[in-house]
């Protein structure tokens, strides 16, 4: 019975992680999406994108803070 609740307790705990994971990943290119919109070709959307997927969405980027965004944006030649 122990065991029994054991297991249960870590499929629940995992399933909540892999849930807040998706929500900050969601979030994360949202906003990359957002600032696409913003400032148009002047933000690289997708190296954006593919950061959040990379890192989890743990760095998630507002279009209103430069610091956060500096890296994805691009002088048009």
């Amino acid at each position: 019975m122990k065991n029994c609740c054991l297991a249960i307790f870590m499929l629940l705990l995992f399933s909540a992680s892999d849930c807040v994971l998706s929500a900050s990943v969601r979030t994360c290119i949202v906003n990359c999406g957002q600032c696409k919109k913003m400032y148009g070709d002047y933000f690289m959307g997708q190296r954006c994108a593919e950061e959040c997927m990379k890192t989890g969405g743990y760095v998630v980027p507002d279009c209103n803070e430069p610091n956060t965004i500096m890296r994805y944006l691009s002088k048009l030649a």
